[in-house]
C-alpha cells in the first residue's frame, strides 16, 4: 500500500513550450474544420460549436482527438477542469461535456492510491481525478534517477512519441504525462486485475482454456504492434495486464522500439528468462523475437516458470543462446507450440480454440 494520499498540482507536458502548444491548437482547429487564429477565451464557443456540429454527431469516438481538445481548451479556461465543464452546461453543450468528462484524460486535480507494484527506479500507483473520479494508473519515477535532462533522455528513447502513438484495444492506453521538479508521472489506463503474474502467483498454473483465451488476445496485441514496426522487446506474464472483464492487455513499452525498414535491431534488451536466441547472441533481430519471448510465457502460464528457471540469469541466457529447443516441462495434455508471426499463431489450433472461451 502507498504511504497515504497525497495531492499533486499538474506540472507542465514533458516537451511542451509555449510554440508547440500554438501548433497544437492550430493543428486542432484545422481538423476540426477550416483554420482559425489560435483559440482565445472570446472566440471559445464558436470552436466548441463547430466541434459539437462535426464530432459529436458522428458514429465513432475519437478519444486522442478529445483529449488534444480538452488540454487546448483548458489552456484558456481558468478556474480548473470543473467550472469549464460547469460552463460548458450553461450554454447548451451539455452533450459535448458529457464527452469530456467521459473521455480519459491528463488529471490536472488528482490524488495517489495505493502502491500497485514496483521495478527499477518507478513506482506504479493506483490514481484518482478528483474532477471526473475515473481511475488511472500512474508511473511515478524520480528524476535524480535518470542520467540525463528528464525530457532529453525519455525522448532520446523515443518512448512518449512511441506510447502517444498506440491505440489498440488490446495495449494498456497511455494518457499523457506530468512533471515538477522531482518526478516524472507517466497516466496510463488502469487494468483492476493486476498482471497475469499477479494471478499466477495467487492460484499457481493457468487452465488451458483460459491460457488460449489470454494467448489469442496477447497476439492481437502483437500484431497490432508488428504491422506498425514495433517490437515489444519484454512480453512476460508481468508485462500482461488483465482488465475488470478478465481480458488481457500488453503494457510495460519501456523497452519497445520502433523497427527500421532496413536495419535489425541489435540491442540486448529484455529480460534473461524470456530472451530470444538471436537477441542474445546480438546477431539482429526483428518482430520474431517478441514470439519467442510469448512461447517462454505461454510456458509461464501453464506450469508458473519460463523455460530454463533453474538457472541464474546469465546462465539461462547461456542456455537460450546454445539451444536448439527451450527445455521445460507442461502439465498433461496441453497443445502443440508453434513460432511464427502473429497473424499465423493466432490461427493455430491452440489460439483458435481460444474462440470458444467466453
Amino acid at each position: 500500500m502507498a504511504d497515504g494520499y497525497k495531492t499533486n498540482e499538474r506540472g507542465p507536458m514533458v516537451g511542451d513550450d509555449l510554440d508547440k502548444m500554438k501548433q497544437a491548437k492550430t493543428k486542432l482547429i484545422a481538423g476540426i474544420t477550416n483554420p482559425l487564429p489560435i483559440i482565445s477565451c472570446l472566440d471559445r464557443n464558436d470552436v466548441l460549436a463547430r466541434f459539437h456540429k462535426e464530432m459529436i454527431n458522428t458514429k465513432e469516438h475519437n478519444e486522442e482527438k478529445t483529449r488534444l481538445l480538452i488540454d487546448t481548451l483548458m489552456t484558456d479556461c481558468k478556474g480548473g477542469f470543473v467550472p469549464f465543464i460547469e460552463s460548458l452546461r450553461e450554454t447548451d453543450h451539455t452533450d459535448l461535456a458529457d464527452l469530456l468528462v467521459n473521455t480519459p484524460r491528463t488529471p490536472s486535480n488528482w490524488k495517489k492510491g495505493e502502491l500497485l507494484g514496483r521495478g527499477g527506479f518507478a513506482h506504479v500507483y493506483k490514481c484518482y481525478d478528483m474532477d471526473t473520479g475515473r481511475e488511472y494508473a500512474v508511473k511515478m519515477t524520480q528524476l535524480s534517477y535518470l542520467n540525463t535532462e528528464p525530457e532529453m533522455d525519455v525522448l532520446a528513447l523515443d518512448g512518449l512519441h512511441l506510447l502517444k502513438s498506440l491505440h489498440d484495444e488490446r495495449i494498456v492506453q497511455y494518457y499523457g504525462c506530468q512533471r515538477d521538479e522531482k518526478v516524472l508521472s507517466l497516466f496510463m489506463e488502469y487494468m483492476p486485475g493486476g498482471s497475469v503474474r499477479d494471478l499466477i502467483n495467487e492460484i499457481g498454473g493457468i487452465q488451458e482454456p483460459l491460457v488460449r483465451k489470454y494467448s489469442r488476445q496477447v497476439l492481437q496485441g502483437l500484431s497490432y504492434l508488428h504491422k506498425n514496426n514495433i517490437v515489444h522487446r519484454d512480453i512476460k506474464a508481468d508485462n500482461i495486464f488483465r482488465d475488470a472483464h478478465d481480458n488481457v492487455k500488453l503494457g510495460e513499452f519501456g523497452a519497445a522500439k520502433r523497427l527500421s525498414a532496413a536495419i535489425l535491431e541489435m540491442t540486448v534488451v529484455g529480460t534473461p528468462h524470456w530472451m530470444a536466441p538471436e537477441v542474445i547472441n546480438s546477431k539482429g533481430y526483428g518482430r520474431e523475437a517478441d514470439i519467442w519471448s510469448f512461447g517462454g510465457t505461454i510456458v509461464e502460464m501453464l506450469s508458473t516458470k519460463p523455460p530454463f528457471h533453474e538457472y541464474e540469469p546469465m546462465a539461462a541466457m547461456f542456455q537460450i543462446a546454445k539451444c536448439k529447443h527451450p527445455e521445460y516441462e507442461l502439465p498433461n495434455n496441453v497443445t502443440g507450440k508453434r513460432r511464427n508471426k502473429p497473424n499465423v499463431f493466432s490461427n493455430h489450433k491452440f489460439c483458435m480454440q481460444a474462440l470458444s472461451v467466453p
